[in-house]
């Protein structure tokens, strides 16, 4: 497997100040140089100003050194230039135009989150009570990014670029919404869940 991970991405809005004010009413920190993380990940989204918002790069991680010469090779194959520096691949998504890094490496772990009291099926442990989640005062802050979701009109060269060049392998499509959503190869499912791609009129929509 290539990737295990996102690392984080940089998103490019018009008022970076209200976006990052926004992530910090819903529990993200922000450091010195404005970059947005949670306790586990220090360092999340980076939010740039320009005149749209788009997403402005994506940093991902693989296993090994490898994996970068096998990654930079089928992009070669597919006429799109990269560049290796010590253990960081660096490339251009050829159809929207954003940055991709690639590090060797992996995400921080995530520290165990807190056992709960849940109902299952044949199994009650929480007769009466309710959930811990609508009790407390204030909402759990974000431990990590989750994923990323990219909206484009190019949706078959956005796929191939991804699946054959960067190998974010398992993607599978949802013929209901014109979308691949599943599992794509990025590190165990428990951990991170992988891009996703789907049809949009509008280029460049993000969410995370």
């Amino acid at each position: 497997m290539a990737l295990n991970g996102i690392l984080s991405i940089d998103l490019a809005v018009k008022n970076p100040q209200e976006l990052s004010e926004f992530w910090q009413r819903r529990g993200l920190t922000a450091d010195a140089s404005g970059t947005l993380g949670t306790a586990d990940r220090d360092k999340q989204i980076t939010i740039v100003e320009d005149d749209y918002r788009h997403l402005a790069a994506l940093h991902l991680s693989c296993e090994t050194e490898q994996d970068l010469a096998d990654i930079s090779k089928r992009l070669h194959d597919m006429g799109v230039e990269s560049t290796i520096s010590g253990t960081t691949l660096t490339c251009k998504d050829p159809i929207i135009d954003h940055a991709i890094s690639i590090e060797v490496g992996a995400p921080a772990p995530l520290t165990p989150s807190s056992d709960r009291s849940l109902n299952s099926s044949g199994k009650i442990n929480r007769d009466g009570m309710r959930a811990d989640a609508i009790t407390e005062l204030k909402p759990r802050p974000p431990r990590r990014l989750g994923h990323v979701v990219i909206g484009t009109p190019h949706f078959e060269k956005v796929t191939d670029f991804y699946v054959n060049g960067t190998r974010v392998q398992g993607f599978r499509p949802n013929p209901e919404w014109n979308c691949h959503l599943h599992a794509c190869g990025i590190g165990p499912p428990q951990l991170v869940h992988p891009p996703r791609i789907y049809q949009s009129p509008q280029p460049l929509r993000v969410r995370s």
